[in-house]
């Protein structure tokens, strides 16, 4: 099952690298995601949570 994260795609940069997810968790129902992005030429750090209760 797949659940999309409503995230811009963004420019990748030459000097900047990182991974898809840095963490992904899981508990009592719960899922969420923890992923870099860039927004304004920074990396930011977000997390999408899914609530299957």
């Amino acid at each position: 099952m797949n659940h999309a994260v409503d995230i811009p795609p963004f420019e990748v940069s030459d000097t900047v690298t990182f991974g898809d997810y840095l963490g992904v968790d899981a508990s009592q129902g719960r899922v969420v995601g923890v992923f870099p992005h860039i927004v304004n030429g920074q990396v930011a750090l977000s997390a999408a949570v899914f609530d299957f209760r």
